[in-house]
């Protein structure tokens, strides 16, 4: 996903964060913040479904 760095600094979200997603005609979903580049005035960020446990 794409985003100005403004709105995701607003949203103060971060890798490793579980977060609400609505795509149009479907289900809701949990997405986990899985990478950040910022890059401004854009930030792209990676999503997945799961996440790799540490250790």
């Amino acid at each position: 996903m794409r985003f100005d760095v403004d709105d995701w600094q607003r949203f103060g979200l971060g890798q490793g964060q579980r977060v609400p997603v609505r795509l149009a005609g479907k289900a809701d979903v949990w997405l986990f913040v899985t990478g950040v580049t910022e890059t401004p005035p854009i930030v792209w960020v990676t999503m997945s479904r799961r996440m790799r446990a540490a250790g």
